[in-house]
């Protein structure tokens, strides 16, 4: 069984959400009974920093000092100036109940 990090990293190679399920499916898991929460998880891992930031209603201070990244960090991430790891991506979506 997958862990919610390795769907998130799974999902986030897939630009159509139907690909990511079909992968998913191929790897032996119930994509039915499982929908949902794979939903969740692809459209999380699609979403940018930005995006992050956007949903939770947050400043870009504010989201970045509840989970202790500096400011400016959260906003070369938001501008592109800067990449976030995809493992950082993945606990910020989950600390949000983004997916």
């Amino acid at each position: 069984m997958y862990t919610n990090f390795d769907l998130f990293t799974m999902a986030s190679k897939f630009q159509k959400e139907e690909h990511f399920l079909l992968s998913v499916t191929a790897s032996g898991i119930d994509a039915e009974t499982e929908k949902n929460r794979l939903n969740g998880i692809w459209k999380a891992s699609q979403m940018s920093i930005r995006d992050m930031v956007a949903s939770t209603g947050s400043t870009q201070e504010s989201f970045g000092r509840e989970v202790g990244i500096p400011r400016r960090t959260i906003q070369n991430w938001c501008t592109g100036q800067r990449s976030c790891p995809e493992y950082v991506r993945f606990l910020l979506a989950e600390h949000y109940n983004l997916f």
